[in-house]
């Protein structure tokens, strides 16, 4: 996967997180523990959709069980720079396959540390 580790402008930071995102909901980085021990911060924490708090080591253990014919598609990207080393993301999932009206919506805290973007926080809803 190559992803643009310093993106030039709001496209590119939108571009940069869109492909990280991407990676790690249906890429074949989510089950390559390097990508994900680069990508997920080292205090990340989740919310999944049931309100249940996930550390970044049980993060990392279900991303590498997910039955890989799982298939997701994202919809109505969006980015939000809060500083130059702060962004998050917004996005609805939908996964294929799942009945009608299965639809979540995520949220994640990017922080730029060094020369690359980590996830520190990331929250998934399911939509009304």
């Amino acid at each position: 996967m190559v992803v643009p580790e310093r993106p030039q402008g709001e496209q590119g930071l939108l571009e940069t997180l869109l492909g990280l995102e991407t990676e790690l909901l249906i890429g074949p980085g989510r089950y390559d523990r390097v990508f994900l021990s680069r990508t997920l911060a080292p205090d990340f924490v989740e919310l999944d959709a049931r309100g249940n708090k996930t550390s970044r080591d049980d993060a990392i253990s279900w991303l590498l069980r997910v039955d890989p014919d799982t298939q997701w598609e994202i919809q109505d990207f969006s980015v939000q720079q809060v500083s130059d080393r702060v962004a998050i993301s917004h996005f609805s999932a939908n996964k294929l396959g799942a009945p009608a009206g299965r639809k979540t919506r995520h949220a994640g805290i990017w922080k730029l540390e060094s020369d690359h973007w980590q996830l520190a926080y990331h929250q998934g809803t399911y939509a009304a």
